[in-house]
């Protein structure tokens, strides 16, 4: 498995009151292209949850809004 780290983006956006930074990269395995993905997200202070995956370009998009329900179904934790 290789991360191409030349592709890498990073973009922020708020899930529910939190802010998420998102880490994107494309890379190959034994199957061919892939993309891969690193989420942080604090749901409290002094907490941290991490969200990775990684999948073969091309089936990204067939399991898009099932990552995307996991993901808006985070809330913050009560302190």
């Amino acid at each position: 498995m290789k991360v191409d780290g030349s592709t890498q983006k990073k973009s922020d956006e708020p899930i529910n009151g939190m802010d998420m930074t998102n880490f994107d990269w494309t890379g190959t395995d034994n199957d061919g292209a892939v993309n891969i993905g690193l989420s942080l997200l604090s749901p409290k202070p002094g907490k941290l949850l991490v969200i990775t995956y990684w999948v073969s370009q091309g089936t990204q998009e067939a399991h898009g809004p099932e990552l995307q329900a996991i993901i808006s179904s985070l809330k913050p934790a009560a302190e």
